[in-house]
């Protein structure tokens, strides 16, 4: 199942062009895309998918607009740099020093 959004905006006659009306579209679709992909709701992929973009345009966008692509908390490193040091001490041959 999925939604269908329909926006509906009236315009005197010769205020908006077909270029402009592909540009707010564009937009619209960005925006979305961005939006649901930092809520955590879609994938890249999917918000690729959704501005009709590569997943590495969408990356790409991601990098300009100063937006994360991954969520990696320092507890996510703490816990990590623990299971590094587990494996480093249970490795044969391993000197403990790194």
């Amino acid at each position: 199942m999925s939604t269908r959004i329909h926006l509906e905006m009236e315009l005197p006659e010769g205020l908006v062009d077909k270029t402009f009306e592909a540009e707010l579209l564009k937009e619209f679709k960005e925006e979305t895309a961005l939006r649901l992909f930092k809520e955590g709701k879609v994938s890249s992929g999917f918000a690729a998918r959704l501005m009709e973009v590569s997943r590495l345009e969408f990356l790409s966008l991601l990098q300009k607009k100063g937006i994360p692509f991954v969520d990696y908390t320092l507890e996510d490193f703490r816990n990590d740099r623990e299971a590094m040091r587990a494996f480093e001490q249970e490795s044969p041959g391993s000197t403990g020093d790194r």
